[in-house]
């Protein structure tokens, strides 16, 4: 349970640092003025910002989702893997969205006020050139180049508190789960599609794959919610000093078309979908190495573990290597053809060490053999030398008697000469 949570830490880690500049430049073509633009493209802003506030401009705002980050992405790929352990056909790319859609409801809770500290740090640069509140930031240029109000992601939260109230923290946190439920549910649909789509011919499934499909994923999930993406920036950037331009998300969506026109929607988004191939694409191959790295010892411990048992039982070697569980598992897809015969020298050691044990337990049986048949034949000598005794004087007695029968018939014959 935890392997999961501890690779959506890595993975969301390598995510962000890959993929945040990018973010930058997607939050400032959304809330920049729309009858007076300050960007004329996603190339235009990213050289701009550069120029005026160096590269350090476009990692703006970076430490409040790097820090939050890690617990994020742990909990959509904790949920999403332990939803998938325990829902009926996990296979199915149909329990895929649906476990996608629970892991994107539960990290937005998350989400939401640490976006909410991204966006309006990122709306601010170095120059101080205005004093307008960044409450204006949805529709005035000028807003984006105002002063420093924040000194850090921390001064931000607190100013937020103070003069929004805690409630001000979870400003858009609505908007926040209508994008990102069905947004994690196309990601890790397309996904899975995607990797068992382009997967070789034995089922596995190469780095390049790997990449390509998390980068995909994470395009086409921007590609369905931007709209929604696009409304929660503004909702989020507005309202700093208790003043709010838009009264919900009903109102901020109907406003911002008709002034702006149904192109506003999805200002920005070459940018997000350049960010998100690669931010998603690392994000997976964090995650699958990670998995796939503290899996491995497991299984092999566990096919060690199963011979033993088999071992131990008595059973022959090559009854039991006939149809052996961990065998017919490690030649699925998931496994190369190393950890397939990693168990080999294990088995070969295992059996050494049966028969050294039968051998010595043959050895102890023969010295137990060898002891109960001397205490039985050492048992009876008493009873034999007592035999030979009663021979002994019987062989004596009439071996007296034949000396006796000898003398009396020499004197008869010597008598009969005499006479």
């Amino acid at each position: 349970m935890a392997l999961e949570f501890i690779a959506g830490c890595l993975g969301g880690c390598a995510g962000v640092a890959v993929g945040h500049p990018f973010d930058t430049v997607k939050v400032r073509l959304q809330t920049q003025d729309f009858q007076n633009p300050k960007y004329r493209g996603t190339w235009h802003c990213i050289t701009d910002t550069i120029k005026h506030e160096s590269l350090r401009g476009l990692y703006k705002g970076m430490s409040s989702p790097m820090a939050g980050v890690a617990f994020v992405n742990a909990i959509v790929f904790g949920v999403h893997g332990n939803m998938v352990k325990h829902i009926q056909n996990p296979d199915s790319l149909r329990s895929q969205m649906l476990c996608g859609a629970v892991a994107g409801f539960s990290q937005s809770i998350v989400t939401s006020p640490m976006e909410l500290v991204k966006t309006r740090v990122q709306l601010q640069t170095e120059a101080c050139v205005t004093t307008k509140s960044l409450s204006c930031a949805a529709t005035s240029s000028s807003t984006v180049t105002n002063c420093s109000s924040y000194t850090s992601p921390v001064d931000c939260i607190r100013k937020i508190v103070t003069t929004e109230g805690w409630r001000g923290l979870f400003r858009g946190q609505l908007i926040t789960i209508f994008r990102d439920v069905p947004g994690f549910s196309s990601y890790f649909l397309s996904y899975e599609y995607l990797s068992r789509s382009w997967a070789s011919a034995d089922g596995s499934v190469s780095p390049a794959v790997v990449l390509a499909a998390g980068g995909f994923a994470g395009a086409l999930s921007w590609l369905v919610t931007y709209p929604i993406d696009m409304v929660k920036s503004r909702l989020q950037a507005d309202g700093v000093g208790g003043v709010s331009k838009y009264r919900g998300i009903a109102h901020c969506l109907k406003s911002s078309v008709a002034t702006e026109g149904a192109g506003v929607l999805f200002r920005g988004l070459n940018s997000s979908l350049i960010r998100a191939f690669p931010t998603n694409a690392a994000t997976f191959a964090v995650v699958t190495w990670t998995i796939k790295t503290f899996q491995e010892q497991p299984e092999q411990d566990e096919t060690h573990q199963s011979w033993r048992d088999i071992l131990a039982n008595g059973e022959a070697l090559v009854q039991a290597a006939a149809i052996p569980t961990p065998l017919q598992l490690s030649f699925t897809p998931e496994t190369s053809w190393r950890s397939a015969v990693s168990f080999l020298p294990q088995v070969m050691a295992a059996s050494a060490a049966t028969e050294e044990d039968q051998e010595e337990e043959h050895q102890e049986t023969r010295c137990r053999c060898w002891q109960r048949q001397g205490t039985a034949v050492l048992g009876k000598l008493p009873n034999l030398f007592g035999s030979v005794c009663k021979g002994h004087e019987a062989f004596t007695c009439w071996r007296a008697r034949q000396e006796d029968v000898f003398a009396a018939a020499r004197l008869h014959h010597n008598l009969s000469i005499v006479l």
